[in-house]
């Protein structure tokens, strides 16, 4: 696929580990859609300092 020169190809991957029982247990009980709303948060921040460069 191609990419415009005025444009950025985001490739993100990532996981979330507990360091212990309780934040690992913490995880699995969390939803979905909570999940994906800290992605799609991190990805505004990383947009929003894109912009200001």
């Amino acid at each position: 696929m191609h990419i415009p020169d005025t444009h950025t190809k985001f490739i993100y991957e990532g996981q979330n580990k507990g360091v212990n029982f309780v934040g690992r247990a913490m995880l699995k009980l969390g939803s979905e859609k909570s999940k994906n709303k800290v992605v799609q948060e991190f990805m505004q921040k990383v947009e929003q300092e894109a912009l200001k460069a």
